[in-house]
C-alpha cells in the first residue's frame, strides 16, 4: 500500500456512509406512505449500520483470511451493494413501502460488512504514515458532497422528491460504486501487503530519531524471532493494551454522531433557511478534514495515555454549547450565525485531530507483532463508538423535543 492508495482507500472507505445520508431526504419521500419509517430513516439508517459493524469486527476479530484479501472482499461487496441501490432508485418504483424499506435496510447491512471488512484489512496493514493517509481520505469522502449539496443549494436548484425516481440520488449510489471500483484497481497495483509493517516517515519529515513513542521499529533484514505478525492476539491483550486509545476513539465518535442532529435542527438568526444545512455540513467537515490532515506532521499528533483521554473526555462539552444555538427556530441565547458555525467548525477540528491520533498511537502500546491485530481491534472500537453515538442520537433527540 502506497500513500496515495491509502488516501483513496479512505475516501472509498467513508463515501458509502455519505451517500446514504445524503440519500435521506429521497428516501423519507418514498417511505412517506408510513409516516414512522419516514420520520426515523436518518435514525434508522445510522442504527443499522453501525450495529452491523460492531458485529462484523467482532467477528472480524477471529477470522483468519488474509488483511489484503478482505480489502479486495470489501470492495467488491460496496461496489455490488450501491449499484443495485442505484437501480432501484430509477426502476422497481412500485415495490410496495414496508418491502422498499427492509430493502435498503438489508442494503445498509451489506454495505457495512463491505466497509467493516475492507477498513479492518486496510488499518490492519497500514503503517502509520498510510493510517494518516486513510484518515485523510475519509476527510476529503465528508466535504466533497457536502461542497455539491452546497453548491447546488445556493444556486436555487432544489431537489424535487415528488417523483418517485430520482436520477440525482442514483448518480450518487453509482459513484460510490465507480470509486470502489478505482480505489480496488489502485490498491491491487500497490506494492505488497507485507512492506506496509515497515515504518514509513511522515510527510516532510526527514529525521524522526529522536522521537520513538510514536514510529515504529525498523524491520531488519532478517525477522527476529517474536518479530513476525502473531497470527491470532487474543482480544483481552489488545483490550489491556491498548486502554487509552481505545476509549480515546470510542469516546470521540460517540460524541461525533451528535453533529448530524444539530446541523439538522439549529436554524439560521441571520442568513437564508434553506442554506444554513449544508454550509454547517461543509464547514464541519472542512474542519475535520483540517485536524485530519494536520496528523501528517508528528508535531501535531496527540500522544500520551492522559492526554488522549482527556482530550476526548473535553470533546463532550460541545454538546451543551450548541444547546445556546436556535434550535428548532426556539431563540437562540447567543443569536449569532457566525457563533455557530465557528462552533461546528471547532467540533469537526477537533473530531479529525483526535481520531486520527488515535487510530495512529497502537505502535506506541504493542509489539511489532501485534501491530495488525492492533489495527483490527481499533476499527472495531471505532464502530463502537459510531454504534452508542447512533444510539445516544434518540436520546439526544428527545432531549430535544
Amino acid at each position: 500500500m502506497n500513500y496515495t492508495s491509502a488516501i483513496l482507500l479512505g475516501v472509498m472507505l467513508l463515501w458509502p456512509w455519505n451517500a446514504f445520508l445524503l440519500a435521506t431526504p429521497y428516501l423519507r419521500h418514498r417511505f412517506l406512505p408510513i409516516p414512522t419509517l419516514s420520520n426515523n430513516t436518518a435514525s434508522s439508517i445510522m442504527t443499522v449500520s453501525t450495529v452491523t459493524s460492531v458485529v462484523t469486527n467482532m467477528w472480524l476479530q477471529t477470522w483468519k483470511k488474509d488483511y489484503r484479501d478482505r480489502v479486495v472482499m470489501g470492495h467488491v461487496i460496496i461496489a455490488s451493494v450501491f449499484a443495485v441501490l442505484a437501480v432501484l432508485c430509477v426502476l422497481f418504483l412500485w415495490l410496495p413501502t414496508a418491502f422498499y424499506f427492509c430493502v435498503v435496510m438489508l442494503l445498509d447491512c451489506l454495505s457495512s460488512v463491505g466497509v467493516s471488512v475492507a477498513q479492518n484489512g486496510s488499518f490492519a496493514l497500514a503503517s502509520e504514515r498510510n493510517t494518516q493517509g486513510i484518515m485523510m481520505g475519509q476527510g476529503l469522502a465528508g466535504i466533497m458532497p457536502a461542497l455539491v449539496s452546497l453548491v447546488a443549494t445556493t444556486a436555487g436548484d432544489s431537489v424535487d422528491y415528488s417523483s418517485a425516481a430520482s436520477w440525482s440520488t442514483a448518480f450518487s449510489f453509482f459513484v460510490a460504486t465507480a470509486i470502489a471500483g478505482l480505489s480496488l484497481f489502485v490498491f491491487s497495483r500497490s506494492k505488497p501487503a507485507k512492506k506496509d509493517l515497515e515504518q514509513e516517515p511522515f510527510i516532510g519529515e526527514e529525521d524522526l530519531t529522536s522521537s520513538t513513542e510514536l514510529r515504529r521499529p525498523e524491520s531488519p533484514a532478517y525477522p527476529v524471532p517474536g518479530d513476525e505478525p502473531a497470527s491470532n492476539v487474543p482480544i483481552r491483550v489488545l483490550a489491556e493494551k491498548l486502554k487509552a486509545p481505545a476509549f480515546s476513539i470510542i469516546f470521540t465518535f460517540m460524541v461525533t454522531l451528535s453533529f448530524p442532529i444539530f446541523a439538522e435542527l439549529v436554524e439560521p438568526n441571520n442568513s437564508v433557511s434553506q442554506a444554513i444545512i449544508p454550509i454547517a455540513f461543509v464547514v464541519w467537515n472542512g474542519g475535520d478534514l483540517l485536524g485530519r490532515s494536520i496528523c501528517a506532521k508528528e508535531k501535531f499528533v496527540v500522544k500520551g495515555s492522559r492526554n488522549l483521554v482527556t482530550y476526548a473526555l473535553l470533546r463532550f462539552f460541545f454538546i451543551p454549547v450548541f444547546f445556546l444555538c436556535n434550535i428548532k427556530g426556539r431563540g437562540a441565547v447567543i443569536p449569532s450565525d457566525i457563533f455557530y458555525l465557528l462552533l461546528q467548525f471547532c467540533f469537526g477540528v477537533t473530531s479529525g485531530h483526535l481520531s486520527s491520533s488515535s487510530m495512529m498511537s497502537p505502535g506506541a502500546y504493542v509489539s511489532k507483532s501485534e501491530l495488525s491485530a492492533a489495527g483490527g481491534y481499533m476499527t472495531l472500537c471505532l464502530t463502537i463508538g459510531l454504534a452508542l453515538g447512533a444510539l445516544a442520537s434518540f436520546i439526544l433527540v428527545a432531549l430535544i423535543g
